[in-house]
């Protein structure tokens, strides 16, 4: 059996997280123990979910609040003692202390996986310093470099080779129910008249749901029928609360917060939209195109993500986006064909994958 360390901040519900889950629901796992380092104490989200699969959490101090010798000598300590045969490390440039643990400890398979832009955004000079030296480790300590768009690739690895890995997706999950949508719009008190605007993902600065609550807000001046419903928690997801309610819009903004099936609600929405600052590829857009559902982005979000053509993508303007949303057909479409032939289906992920940590 082969034992794979994936490090990342948390377990909670979002892009990478979900990848990482479904890619453990669907390998053999006969074959393949997953680990998960990460830097919170807290229970996550898909946490009773991967135990049940077998899988293992270790953690250790958050990095941001110890120095950074004393966080590396932790990693050479677990990695000593579990003797991994892959380390992936999904933490963008703090991978950089990750992988030197990996070469240290002899580890022989060594990922960074980039799952982001963040790094073409424009930052002080100390930070792109430091960001320079850590891409210079992390190019030298990684033996095997992944990314999930084109665009997150360049942005970590820059002209140095990389393979760019789909984030898969267990397809038959996202399909469109009725039983599903009916259920959760009664829960809700979302009437079938009314016209549901969508989002799944973590409360972060890079989602850009400020901008989501002032698309509803321009939106009902002409239309009092929209609805917005928000899927996830994070950091932002009080400071959002507290948004909302200034903008006397709290019947009108659904509040979800985490859950373990995510999936069900797609079948609820009747748009999905996406208007991140800055984004790796967009993996609740790929959700989203299963579902049958039309979806705006912003023009930060990777366009290789358009695999049905029903996403469309605009300049982060309230104006552009409310004239475009009022001007749009929302009737669904059969996804049947794109299910089959999907490269994010999560099969043909794992295919690729387990090829690498079989080396």
């Amino acid at each position: 059996m082969k034992n794979i360390l994936h490090v990342n901040n948390t377990m909670n519900i979002g892009g990478v997280e979900s990848f990482l889950l479904t890619t453990y629901s669907n390998i053999e796992r006969k074959n393949y123990k997953f680990y998960f380092l990460c830097y919170s104490n807290n229970k996550f989200d898909y946490e009773d979910e991967i135990k049940k699969l077998g899988g293992e959490f270790i953690r250790i101090s958050n990095p941001k609040k110890v120095s950074i010798i004393k966080h590396y000598h932790e990693l050479c300590k677990i990695m000593k003692k579990y003797k991994f045969d892959v380390v992936c490390s999904h933490t963008y440039f703090d991978s950089a202390i990750v992988l030197l643990a990996a070469l240290k400890s002899k580890i022989k398979i060594r990922i960074a996986h980039s799952h982001t832009t963040e790094g073409n955004n424009s930052v002080n000079a100390l930070r792109r310093f430091k960001w320079n030296i850590a891409r210079l480790i992390i190019n030298i300590c990684a033996n095997y470099k992944f990314a999930c768009s084109k665009e997150a690739g360049i942005s970590l690895f820059r002209n140095k080779k990389f393979i760019v890995i789909p984030n898969g997706i267990d397809t038959k999950n996202f399909k469109f129910n009725l039983k599903n949508r009916v259920d959760i719009r009664n829960q809700y008190n979302i009437k079938e008249q009314d016209i549901l605007i969508g989002h799944v993902g973590r409360f972060d600065k890079a989602k850009n749901h400020k901008f989501m609550i002032d698309l509803l807000e321009k939106l009902r001046l002409n239309n009092k029928s929209y609805k917005l419903m928000l899927v996830g928690n994070g950091k932002e997801y009080d400071d959002i609360i507290s948004y909302v309610k200034e903008k006397n819009l709290e019947t009108q903004v659904i509040f979800v917060g985490s859950v373990n099936q995510a999936s069900s609600y797609y079948s609820a929405f009747d748009l999905f939209i996406f208007p991140s600052l800055y984004e790796g590829l967009g993996i609740s857009l790929i959700e989203a195109q299963i579902s049958g559902l039309k979806a705006i982005a912003s023009t930060n979000v990777p366009q290789e993500v358009n695999e049905t053509g029903n996403v469309s993508f605009l300049p982060l303007s309230i104006n552009e986006w409310s004239t475009y949303i009022n001007s749009i057909d929302l009737t669904r479409n059969d996804t049947k064909e794109y299910i089959e032939k999907s490269k994010y289906n999560i099969k043909n992920t794992i295919e690729i994958l387990t090829k690498i940590y079989n080396k």
